[in-house]
């Protein structure tokens, strides 16, 4: 017997009999059993009441979870069972969830109905919650112990199985015994506990954070063990531990190092579809955007393709519609607005402008890779047509009071998106259109809210499907509410034997994956 070791394998030769086999040695083992992983936003709370973040909910995921889980198949979203055994639709406003027998949370206390009940509640009792937000049109009854039943506010809300995929449960003892409910929002986002495949082990907030296996999980066990996420801010640095091998995996990687990663020996660099899309949001209250004209003057000065060849070098997907593929609504044909500058001035002059248009655009700085750069550039197309354009850039949190209050908002803003949930119900309802969203303050018409509320009310898919294309011809052709601009790409660095398939909503998963 002869014996070859290497840095990652031990080779075994049997030449007696023939047979030639690789083992991996103890260390390679242990080795492939741990991921880390490093992105860019650092990770103030783990609650996703409190920070819905997908930097920070990704991570939480992993640790709480969802009656209903979600993937996509053949290019549509498709929903299963995970905490609930089963879900059925009994009466217009009622949906009954049974839950999956035999689920403990990590500290011992059992999966039941009053569980989930007691979640919303905890949500609820946090003034200004994202969760308490985002359900705020359901309420949770306990039938039985393993019983309970969603009544939703309006009758037939098909969303609602889309809608639970964000619903993460949290035991209720646990939650009950960290104090009042602010209190206990902070201790939970700090130290929290769930039914899902790992476990917080350890938090340096700024520095790292540590994920252990959950031993008693109750689904299928995850080939990796143990996952350590950092946050570093800058992307070459990020790069650099890629290289160095201090980092097996790392996220939010800007176009311009693509090539970097591309050339390293025994990395690899994955561009991953995704659900993000890049918008400009018009404030229809305030001048000079109350006018429709200049709203769509402003569609037709945008250069899209430009923007996609020379800053993102084509990583990424052009719309100019309000859905990203696999969402009910989603057209590959939809168009709305071509460039054409021409006709930008032409409507400013219709819309009886002579001189210089003043406008403000707003627009985050460190929120993603290009923003301050992708800013510049729709300052100078503006620019071009007539707009006199002030530009007035911060960090989110500095322009999130600007969005929210009807009133505070002036200008137009350049931003991201992403459902936390997949249905377009929460786009056109929930988030951004709907004279009932938390983005409300840039203006509603009642037209468009009768067509989104029928197609979140629809029972057929296919139903569905026509109206929310009818709401985008309404908000996008006819009103010219948003400037869609592109789907982003999502870039990660990762060493080549690591066997990930980036979901689009940006999601980690990383209980369903291993290095080969």
């Amino acid at each position: 017997m002869i014996f070859l070791v290497g840095a990652r394998f031990r080779t075994v030769l049997i030449a007696s009999c023939g047979v030639v086999g690789v083992l991996a040695s103890p260390a390679v083992a242990e080795e492939r059993a741990r991921l880390r992983f490093v992105q860019q936003s650092p990770v103030q709370s783990l609650n996703q009441n409190i920070e819905s973040t997908r930097t920070s909910g990704r991570i939480g995921e992993e640790i709480v979870e969802a009656p209903v889980g979600v993937r996509m198949v053949d290019g549509k979203y498709e929903f299963y069972p995970k905490l609930a055994e089963s879900w059925s639709q009994v009466d217009a406003r009622t949906w009954r969830f049974k839950v999956r027998p035999g689920v403990k949370f990590s500290n011992g206390e059992p999966l039941t109905a009053e569980a989930f009940a007691k979640t919303l509640e905890f949500w609820r009792a946090y003034p200004g919650g994202k969760s308490a937000a985002t359900f705020a049109n359901i309420d949770i009854n306990v039938v039985d112990e393993m019983t309970f039943d969603v009544v939703t506010e309006k009758e037939n809300l098909s969303s609602l199985p889309a809608q639970m995929t964000y619903f993460v449960v949290a035991p209720p003892r646990y939650h009950e015994s960290l104090g009042e409910p602010a209190e206990a929002q902070v201790a939970f986002g700090n130290d929290p506990i769930g039914t899902g495949p790992y476990l917080l082990d350890e938090w340096q907030k700024g520095v790292v954070i540590k994920l252990k296996e959950n031993p008693e999980y109750w689904g299928e066990k995850p080939t990796i063990k143990d996952i350590e996420i950092r946050s570093v801010s800058d992307p070459a640095t990020r790069v650099s531990l890629l290289q160095s091998g201090a980092a097996d995996v790392i996220g939010d990687i800007p176009v311009s190092l693509y090539d970097r990663i591309a050339a390293m020996d025994g990395k690899k660099m994955v561009g991953a579809r995704s659900d993000v899309r890049v918008f400009l949001a018009l404030n229809l209250s305030t001048a000079p955007t109350d006018n429709v004209l200049v709203r769509k003057a402003i569609s037709y000065a945008i250069d899209r393709k430009l923007i996609i060849d020379r800053l993102l070098r084509g990583h990424a997907e052009e719309t100019q519609g309000i859905f990203a593929p696999g969402e009910l609504g989603y057209t590959a044909d939809f168009s709305a607005y071509s460039y054409d500058p021409e006709k930008a001035r032409a409507l400013l002059k219709e819309a009886g402008f002579d001189g210089p248009v003043p406008i403000t655009l707003n627009y985050p700085i460190g929120t993603f890779d290009i923003d301050q750069q992708l800013a510049e550039v729709i300052q100078a197309q503006l620019q071009e047509v007539g707009f006199e354009v002030a530009m007035k850039g911060g960090p989110n949190p500095s322009l999130q009071p600007l969005w929210r209050k009807p009133g505070s908002s002036e200008g137009i803003y350049l931003y991201q998106m992403s459902p936390v949930y997949p249905d377009s119900n929460f786009l056109m309802n929930t988030a951004y259109f709907g004279s009932g969203s938390v983005y409300r303050a840039f203006g509603t018409d009642e037209k468009l809210d009768e067509i989104s509320h029928a197609a979140a009310t629809a029972k057929e898919a296919e139903e569905r499907q026509a109206l929310y294309e009818k709401a985008q011809e309404r908000a996008i052709t006819e009103l010219a509410m948003w400037v869609p601009l592109y789907i982003r790409e999502l870039g990660y660095g990762m060493v080549e034997e690591f066997n990930w398939d980036p979901p689009a909503s940006n999601r980690l998963n990383f209980s369903s994956v291993k290095f080969d």
